[in-house]
């Protein structure tokens, strides 16, 4: 594959260009179903790259696929041509018109990074998908998305003024709203056959009869012919390169209208239904009234949410076991007239609809009730092992007056396939997004895909609906456009496209010349077990891990964005450092492929692999609860395995063993540790990169401290503790431990110590998973006694405790009730504070009132696995203390991930995001703090400020310190 670009075409080209089997691999997946090896990946840096890519592409009579996001659920970026990424280097904003509210903008930048951009300016692109913190604008306007906000903000080809599009000759033309006088002959050429196409007649009597109903604003099925059927034809020619899926041009500009901003004061209503026919039937009472949002989701959807960790706590609005709930959204710049909309609308459900419980959310947690709805895609993915939530008719669209009569029709088919479809809904706009749950691997369910396709093709003709509301035809739906409007229709889209694109290089087998849609599915190729791991429970079982993928993208979070996953993705802005990247390389070493050239090997993996730090965002964060740190970790233990015997990683993974050597004669050791010669052959025997600082050893007599604890201890005090002796504060940070004692003393407990000498994190971390389950058994017999009695044991390392709360609850032969009493009372050390506080058992005179602002990076095991806001609560509980918690992801440390010399750039872009920047931006009267041995010598490393962990600011904020 390396020759099929000429040396002329790479000198010329500004961009990057990959051919390796591992970025076709990771790039034959999108949020599909479909799964196809493209020839190579480009990543264009300006339109001038994409114009050479076009004159190559018709050259070698090669097609192109234009990709932002990869989340587009029919197929658009799958394909066996040149895969064209655009959102890594054509992702800014080029001008912006604050008078006339617009924007013009690069097609690769996402949704929410241009609204977080245009804040200030209390404006924002009011359009807005479920995938708005990873999708980009051009793919938007390739789609013609709209999402939850079009009933009231339409759709992006209402809201698109302008696009920048390379042509089929490489010609560069800028489209616009107004009419305009094209000079180059091939546009001329291009838009007079274009308009005459539009006046045909036996295709206008065609589209009045069979297109879809003028009513249903979203529509994204097939070309817009309607644009052109019109007096101000001219001037749409925008409408039909918005929603065209790339198969005309390749757009690289596009011009935005703004919107002010939505008003402030807003409350969600959630009218609760026993079935979901009479849910959809109230969508028309509701619709009188001025909503901002009418959302519909299923009990499906919502048992999905209650068992995933991240979303069961933003079940609150939620009542009993509701078939189906609405979610409405009213707003008002003045809280009596909200007072007024809302009132009124509860009375209409009270008294029009069938609804049997109606939840009021007001603004405050109004986002978490948004979150919900939005990882409906990705929480379909659990549904079980091996049938899924197939996205194949689940975006039809039709009018609101049909939209009942519709949904029971359809709910028939169900029932004649043997299914129990998932619906959730932007039902305002009359769309439903329907999933048969299928098992693709099979004959049956292959059959059924098609089968069950083609029966509600049927049903949406004969309800004059559009096939596509927003997520379009890609390769899932265009083999039924013909028979769903007809011959003459059908053939008006040919014409297009082949007046557009004469050489079909335009994303090839999209919309027109499709192939079968049960062509090329994922699901097809068949597993081998390779990599596995006799030390986990056998329930687990990795392959279906990485297959929940359904590449939705949520891994592609930007840096603005909430959450932490994936920081090495916001660090590169590169796909194949991507959960979702990840996973699909792990899927695809494990698939027999037909032909042996096309297997991925285990240097492959190792590649792709790498710079996941395994922050355990993943595993809370990814809607399909994809655990890359599980896979990682298990990866580790099959190469190594296989490559035999590494010091370094011996090291690193044994570092309390080495640890507790050099602290017995901590001088010396840290004497050769500073010193040049020592520091030099440590870094070139374990790999270390030269700025990085060594820690230093500490020597701490336990012993002595305990006895001295264990006669201090009020025998009598019934509020009982255990503090955790880690390995990491053990050897650097010893003194934590006795202020730690005394501050859980003051707020009155009695603290007994638990040595359990190491927790697992460095074993587990480096791929020694049986010798860390050992740990793990002989910790479980030395923490019985705090389990049976529920007595809390406290950590201040987070990376630790998090060993109780996830790795132990997945090992062979441990007590799996025993693991589970672990998690639950297993704390850390800031956490328990403010729990506590919470509880009552203490109050703020403990400490005193002295003024101190601090700023907060939290650990990214604790942002995963336990609630991050508890750390924020326990510093701000003194009098004087102001807390800001920095909005960062994994500090980049990641135990000796940051160490490793081929890691520290990446370590250091991940910093440098935001955590460093925050600090720098502080002055020294901040009090900078973390809790993590690795966070704290990232910081120390890389801002040259001396963090301090909580238990230190606790401890000097003690009434009587």
């Amino acid at each position: 594959m390396e020759g099929i670009f000429e040396k002329a075409f790479l000198d010329n080209f500004e961009g990057e260009v990959e051919t390796t089997l591992l970025h076709r691999s990771v790039y034959a997946t999108d949020a599909s179903v479909y799964r196809e090896l493209p020839t190579a990946i480009c990543y264009p840096k300006n339109t001038s790259d994409v114009q050479k890519l076009v004159a190559f592409a018709a050259k070698k009579g090669i097609g192109l696929i234009p990709r932002g996001g990869g989340t587009s659920l029919a197929g658009q970026c799958v394909g066996a041509g040149i895969v064209v990424d655009l959102s890594r280097h054509l992702n800014k904003i080029l001008e912006l018109n604050l008078a006339e509210k617009w924007v013009r903008v690069q097609v690769g930048m996402v949704r929410d990074e241009l609204n977080y951009q245009l804040k200030e300016h209390h404006l924002f692109f009011g359009p807005n998908t479920s995938t708005a913190n990873r999708c980009t604008l051009g793919g938007m306007f390739g789609n013609n998305s709209s999402g939850t906000s079009s009933i009231r903000y339409g759709t992006s080809r209402t809201k698109t003024l302008a696009a920048k599009v390379v042509l089929n000759n490489g010609h560069i033309q800028t489209f616009e709203r107004e009419a305009t006088t094209y000079q180059h002959p091939e546009v001329k050429r291009i838009i007079s056959n274009t308009l005459s196409l539009g006046q045909e007649e036996e295709l206008k009597n065609a589209l009045n009869e069979y297109f879809p109903k003028k009513d249903i604003h979203r529509r994204n099925s097939g070309y817009a012919l309607d644009s052109l059927s019109g007096s101000d034809a001219e001037n749409r020619v925008l409408d039909i390169l918005s929603g065209s899926e790339g198969t005309l041009g390749i757009c690289t500009e596009i011009t935005l209208q703004l919107d002010d901003f939505p008003p402030e004061n807003l409350s969600l209503i959630c009218p609760h239904f026993d079935d979901v026919i009479e849910c959809l039937e109230a969508v028309q009472a509701c619709m009188k009234h001025p909503l901002y949002a009418c959302e519909m989701m299923d009990d499906v959807i919502l048992s999905c949410t209650a068992s995933n960790p991240l979303y069961a706590k933003k079940r609150f609005f939620v009542h009993g076991k509701p078939k189906a709930l609405l979610i409405l959204e009213l707003r008002s710049s003045d809280p009596a007239k909200l007072k007024i909309q809302v009132d009124q609308l509860m009375k209409d459900l009270q008294q029009k609809t069938k609804a049997k419980h109606i939840s009021i959310v007001e603004k405050e947690q109004s986002q978490d009730v948004w979150e919900l709805r939005k990882a409906g895609l990705g929480l379909l993915a659990n549904l079980s092992t091996s049938s899924k939530a197939v996205a194949c008719i689940e975006d039809t669209a039709v009018s609101l007056e049909d939209l009942p009569a519709y949904i029971n029709d359809f709910t028939q088919i169900m029932k004649h396939f043997g299914q129990e479809a998932v619906y959730y809904a932007h039902a305002g706009a009359g769309e439903i997004h329907l999933r048969p749950i299928l098992n693709l691997s099979t004959a049956e369910g292959k059959k059924d895909f098609r089968d069950i396709s083609a029966a509600v093709a049927k049903l949406v003709k004969k309800y004059k609906g559009s096939l596509s509301g927003e997520h379009g035809d890609g390769r899932v739906r265009a083999e039924f456009l013909k028979s769903v409007y007809g011959p003459t229709i059908y053939a008006g889209f040919v014409k297009l496209k082949q007046i557009w694109d004469p050489n079909n290089i335009f994303n090839p087998g999209k919309i027109v010349f499709a192939p079968p849609m049960d062509q090329n599915l994922r699901d097809q190729i068949p597993f081998k077990d390779i990599i596995k791991s006799e030390a986990l429970d056998q329930s687990i079982d990795l392959i279906q891990i990485a297959d929940k993928c359904n590449g939705s993208g949520d891994c592609r979070k930007g840096v603005n964005a909430l959450g932490q996953m994936c920081p090495s993705f916001k660090a590169s802005d590169e796909e194949i450092h991507t959960t979702r990247a990840r996973a699909n390389a792990f899927r695809e070493f494990h698939q027999i492929h037909a032909e042996q050239e096309l297997k991925l090997d285990d240097g492959d993996l190792k590649k792709v692999l790498q710079h996941c730090v395994s922050c355990k965002a993943c595993s809370t964060e990814c809607p399909s609860n994809v655990d890359m740190g599980l896979l990682k970790m298990v990866f580790e233990e099959y190469y190594n395995k296989s490559r035999g015997f590494s010091f370094k990683r011996y090291f690193f993974g044994n570092i309390y063993m080495f640890n507790q050597l050099g602290s017995k004669l901590n001088g010396i050791s840290n004497l050769v540790i500073q010193s040049k010669i020592g520091k030099y052959t440590l870094q070139k025997t374990l790999n270390i990169h030269q700025k990085r600082s060594l820690p230093r050893l500490k020597k701490f007599d336990f012993s002595k401290w305990i006895k001295q604890l264990e006669a201090r201890t009020d025998k009598a005090n019934n509020n009982k503790v255990g503090l955790l002796i880690d390995e990491f504060n053990r050897f650097n940070n010893p003194s934590l431990f006795p202020m730690a004692a005394q501050i859980l003393k003051t707020i009155g407990f009695e603290v007994s110590v638990i040595d359990l000498k190491q927790s697992g994190r460095a074993l587990f971390s480096k791929g020694y998973i049986e010798e860390g389950r050992m740990v793990a058994k002989h910790n479980l017999t030395h923490l019985n006694y705090y389990i049976e009695n529920k007595i809390p044991v406290i950590g201040l390392e987070p990376s630790a405790i998090s060993c109780f709360w996830d790795e132990y609850q997945k090992l062979r032969d441990l007590d799996k009730a025993q693991t589970s009493k672990l998690a639950k009372i297993s704390w850390t050390f800031s956490s328990f504070l403010a729990e506590s506080f919470e509880n009552g058992l203490f109050t703020k005179e403990v400490f005193n009132s002295k003024k101190r602002n601090i700023l907060l990076h939290t650990h990214c095991h604790e942002k995963a696995l336990g609630n991050p806001d508890k750390t924020l609560q326990a510093l701000s509980i003194p009098m004087g203390h102001q807390v800001q918690h920095v909005n960062s992801a994994c500090c980049g440390m990641a135990g000796s991930y940051g160490y490793e010399k081929e890691n520290y750039s990446m370590s250091k872009k991940m910093a440098q995001l935001s955590l460093i920047p925050a600090i720098d931006d502080k002055t020294d009267d901040w009090t900078i703090a973390a809790q993590g041995i690795s966070c704290m010598h990232q910081i120390e490393d890389l801002s040259q400020r001396t963090p301090l962990h909580p238990v230190e600011i606790f401890y000097q904020a003690l009434s009587d310190q």
